[in-house]
């Protein structure tokens, strides 16, 4: 490659040109192709137009292989052989313009000798002639001798050319043109016919949107701020080899600083800006907390609208950061101008401390400390006390005597206080199961969940939406097994290596982007699931058929119809009938004179107005029926009252 000295300097030429050069254009190029010609044509016109030194130009040849299009015996393409001839003249002028190219950088940097070769190469390209080498020594004749252009070419042909299709495959470029801009691909060919404007364009944007600054830090580390404004003072210029040097280190800096940002904002799912916090003066609508300790080094900036649910989401979460860690945290107020009406419905407050607090005996402090205080709410308005919590979190309110649901503060007369304390229950145990085998979820499909010691302390069923579970569980190592009957009969689980090494987790398993051999997988008893923090676990489960037992499903309809006609193959009719009569068998109570039937009721209620609801349904249940009753709740949102006192319902069992 080599650098452009064309240009006057002009504006918004500075010191750094004179010092490395901040853009490089890497052209991937088919110098056969007239397309290819015109676009090195127009970079080298925007070159010669940027700023002394900005802009240096390389050239990558593009590798002519059956992606490319040639059929030659070697690659087992037969063609006609005045197309092989066509072919094999136009590789011929693609190698004989890049030794040219690499010619002319290693005599001189001229412009219009780089025009001339060009114009030459786009002429023989348009007519489908060859480039001899003493055409192009009587073209150029102030960098090209005939023997020496001859020379270039084979070597082009044996050691170059080899070498540049290796790296045009991992760039994934294969016919169409390209340009690679400081470590960043452009696709040519989909940003359709690019000319020196456009090219000049993406110099300019190049430099100070990507290059300008860390090209500035890079000569300040490398030569020193004080010898960088003397060598600019003094009009000198380092060596070929020294701006050789630092325009590539300057170009793989700024590649790795953009995979960087990139790599940050695919993972947060949005595109981020970053920015240095002393760009950002702290003025009136600024707050900053000094640091102290170990964590005074460094600092963390937050830019906030004061009336928004993230800021009071935010800001206890930077307070605990400043308290427990010593950072350094600036806060920057951007409110909204423009306000239809008052943005700040709920009010939040910060629970979990950061800092674990034990009392003499080593007993944790936390349910004593770690609470939400709201003063001042005397309000004719009704509040919702709700806990913000993590969706793998099932919380209960243990101690209430108010109806949290129902807050009306103005009606509590001479009590200035109002208490709630609420309790982490369970975590959550939480994926989605496949049947390998049909690749379709096992509807139905009935789970446990214990330890050796207690092979059953839970249990759940597959759902028919995407094989999605839950699972109650506190921390620690769990196994995941089929119940008995005919879940465990008809099914088996399945594992794989890959599986085992990434623990069944689904997002360590889809974060590696791994996949599955089905030759790989194993029975498995059991599933290991382990939970080692507060932030749930979500599986991958895999289940199949047993062998003979493809067509047997373990849905109690299927199974009617099965009994009547065979396991897979009973008529139509029957098993509509099944259907039909398990239907009407639910909405008529069981069969006639069957009066030990079980009837479940199942009931969600939250507040203390829907209990009393509720326990008038409870009643009014039992007063019509002679048999059996169990009602099933949600105990997460049934209020404290109601779990401590159960009504009472005589002939009925009341299951939480």
């Amino acid at each position: 490659d080599g650098g452009g000295d064309g240009g006057d300097g002009g504006e918004g030429g500075g010191d750094l040109e004179q010092l490395l050069h901040p853009v490089s254009k890497l052209l991937v190029l088919d110098l056969s192709q007239p397309s290819h010609v015109a676009l090195a044509a127009a970079a080298v016109e925007a070159a010669e137009a940027a700023p002394g030194g900005r802009v240096r130009l390389g050239l990558l040849q593009l590798g002519r292989g059956p992606a490319g299009g040639e059929c030659t015996p070697e690659h087992g393409h037969a063609c006609p052989p005045m197309e092989h001839l066509r072919k094999e003249e136009a590789a011929q002028r693609s190698r004989v313009g890049f030794a040219a190219w690499e010619k002319l950088l290693q005599t001189t940097h001229d412009f219009g000798a780089a025009r001339r070769l060009l114009a030459l190469l786009h002429a023989a390209a348009l007519a489908g002639e060859a480039l001899t080498p003493e055409l192009l020594a009587s073209a150029v004749p102030e960098a090209f001798s005939a023997a020496e252009t001859a020379n270039l070419i084979a070597g082009v042909k044996t050691v170059v050319a080899p070498h540049h299709a290796a790296l045009c495959r991992s760039l994934g470029v294969s016919a169409a043109p390209a340009i690679v801009v400081n470590g960043r691909l452009v696709d040519a060919a989909t940003a359709g016919k690019l000319d020196a404007v456009d090219l000049a364009l993406l110099s300019e944007f190049e430099y100070k949107q990507r290059a300008q600054a860390p090209g500035a830090t890079l000569v300040r580390e490398l030569v020193g701020e004080d010898a960088a404004e003397e060598a600019a003072d003094a009009g000198g210029a380092p060596s070929a080899e020294e701006f050789g040097q630092r325009s590539d280190l300057l170009m793989l800096a700024v590649a790795a600083l953009s995979r960087g940002a990139q790599a940050a904002a695919a993972a947060g799912g949005v595109r981020e800006m970053a920015f240095r916090p002393e760009s950002l003066g702290c003025g009136a609508a600024c707050v900053q907390l000094a640091g102290s300790g170990p964590g005074k080094a460094l600092e963390l900036t937050a830019v906030l609208d004061p009336l928004s649910k993230e800021a009071q989401r935010a800001v206890p979460i930077l307070m605990a950061l400043h308290e427990s860690l010593g950072l350094s945290v600036t806060l920057h107020l951007n409110p909204s101008l423009q306000i239809e009406k008052f943005p700040l419905e709920s009010f939040y407050r910060y629970v979990v401390s950061l800092e674990p607090s034990f009392d003499n005996a080593g007993r944790s402090l936390s349910p004593q400390l770690d609470r939400a205080l709201f003063s001042s709410l005397r309000t004719p308005q009704v509040l919702t006390l709700h806990v913000d919590a993590p969706e793998a979190w099932l919380l209960e309110c243990t101690e209430a005597a108010y109806d949290m649901d129902n807050l009306r503060l103005a009606e509590l007369g001479d009590r200035r206080t109002v208490s709630a304390v609420y309790e982490l229950a369970s975590l959550l145990i939480t994926g989605s199961c496949e049947d390998v085998g049909s690749r379709h979820p096992p509807n139905g499909l009935q789970l446990l969940l214990g330890t050796t010691a207690q092979p059953h302390a839970t249990d759940t069923l597959v759902m028919s939406n995407l094989g999605y579970f839950q699972l109650k569980a506190a921390p620690g190592v769990w196994d995941l097994s089929l119940a008995p009957g005919p879940s465990s009969e008809v099914f088996t689980l399945r594992t794989a290596p890959a599986l085992l090494a990434a623990g069944h987790s689904t997002r360590a398993f889809r974060g590696g982007m791994q996949r599955i051999d089905p030759a790989t997988l194993n029975d498995a008893a059991a599933v290991r699931v382990t939970m080692a923090d507060f932030t749930g676990a979500n599986i991958l489960l895999l289940a199949q058929k047993r062998p003979g037992l493809e067509s047997v499903s373990i849905l109690d309809d299927d199974k009617q119809g099965e009994a009547a006609g065979g396991a897979g193959a009973g008529d139509g009719g029957e098993r509509a009938a099944g259907v039909i009569g398990s239907v009407a068998k639910w909405w008529s109570g069981g069969e006639k004179g069957d009066a030990s039937e079980t009837v479940h009721v199942f009931s969600l209620a939250s507040g203390h107005l829907y209990e009393r609801f509720l326990k008038i349904m409870l009643q009014s249940v039992l007063q019509r029926t002679k048999r059996h009753v169990k009602f099933w709740f949600l105990k997460n949102f049934l209020s404290p009252a109601f779990i401590g006192s159960p009504p009472a319902v005589g002939g009925g069992t009341v299951a939480g």
